[in-house]
């Protein structure tokens, strides 16, 4: 005789939520941890809004009833932050600290081999200020996006016009400010399918390969794959823009209001 499914009480519920309040806890303490890392550390720099007004007053004139200038910033050693486990930022907020930690090397990083190493942002120090101080204008009042790729498109909408006020074309906004995020955001998976679908190899072959033979598999259609995939990253990209300049006063009025306990695009 079977034995019947084991019911989920309130008390398993309860535990299950206790754990997952712990897990968090954990987490947001490892952040916090690796902020007063990055931020005491010797070679740590603080920057301060003499040195790049442009950046303070563009954010500032934006969302004049955010206390922009109030936000500590700090330029820190890549290769510290990178032993910390913050390797590879251009820039981070804390929204625990409200602190924003740059990369001191970021602007001079060199260009990978790698195909896909090669898509790398070339936003200068100006440029990450503006975009990270506009994560801390999403959330300075407690409002949360409704999810990551929400919260960065706030802030790579909101900054569009600052680029542009440096001379930047659009095209090269997507290169060298939105194009390393948008390739994260692509169905990489799904194009993959299709890549090998188009070469004759389907689900059903695909499940019978080694793990080998799917690697060996993938490295020959790397670069096609990687193509597709900037293609449909560059597309996602311009959309944003599009949908910046298109859209009228009352929808900014909407995704820029933070009274509620949370925005959405």
């Amino acid at each position: 005789m079977s034995r019947m499914p084991k019911r989920f009480t309130v008390s398993d519920a309860l535990r299950y939520r206790r754990k997952h309040q712990i897990a968090n806890q954990r987490l947001i303490n490892n952040s916090i941890d690796q902020i007063t890392k990055a931020i005491k550390h010797k070679s740590s720099i603080k920057l301060v809004y003499s040195q790049y007004p442009a950046a303070f007053e563009y954010v500032s004139k934006k969302f004049p009833d955010v206390p922009i200038k109030s936000v500590e910033i700090y330029r820190c050693d890549a290769s510290y932050l990178n032993e910390i486990g913050l390797g590879g930022i251009g820039g981070c907020y804390s929204c625990f600290m409200q602190v924003i930690v740059i990369s001191h090397e970021y602007e001079h990083q060199s260009v990978s081999d790698d195909i896909w190493g090669s898509v790398r942002a070339t936003a200068t120090i100006d440029e990450i200020i503006v975009h990270e101080l506009l994560h801390y204008v999403s959330l300075h009042t407690g409002a949360r996006a409704s999810s990551m790729e929400v919260e960065e498109e706030f802030a790579y909408s909101n900054s569009i016009e600052y680029l542009r006020q440096k001379g930047y074309s659009d095209d090269d906004i997507v290169e060298k400010n939105f194009l390393p995020y948008f390739m994260t955001i692509v169905d990489t998976k799904q194009i993959v399918l299709d890549v090998f679908g188009e070469h004759g190899y389907f689900m059903d072959d695909l499940l019978k390969l080694s793990k080998d033979k799917l690697l060996k598999l993938t490295k020959k259609y790397d670069e096609e794959v990687f193509h597709l995939v900037k293609k449909a990253a560059i597309e996602k990209a311009k959309e944003l823009i599009e949908l910046n300049d298109n859209h009228d006063k009352e929808y900014y009025d909407e995704i820029n209001d933070f009274s509620g306990i949370s925005f959405d695009l």
